[in-house]
């Protein structure tokens, strides 16, 4: 499991890295790859992460019927694990 948690934290930083290029296409797959990847392990503040990132990719190419299901999937979920501070971003996204 270590080893999986390991790739889906190296591939949300990587979805990051190339949000903040403006590579959003390449943000998007490694934000998926992360977020099955997350799922798989069980973590769910990584899960959020991933949710979040890939709403905000949506954000930034202006398809905001996307961007608000994946906002609500990670807020709803921040809620769930009380996770305030992410909690907050996705209400910042969805504003």
């Amino acid at each position: 499991m270590g080893n999986r948690q390991n790739a889906a934290i190296s591939l949300t930083n990587l979805g990051q890295s190339a949000y903040t290029q403006g590579s959003f296409a390449a943000a998007s797959d490694y934000y998926q790859q992360s977020l099955v990847m997350s799922r798989e392990v069980g973590n769910r503040f990584l899960v959020v992460a991933n949710l979040n990132g890939l709403g905000t990719v949506e954000l930034a190419q202006g398809n905001l019927t996307a961007a608000a299901a994946w906002l609500q999937e990670s807020l709803a979920l921040s809620h769930a694990i009380a996770a305030l501070p992410i909690v907050l971003e996705g209400l910042v996204g969805l504003a």
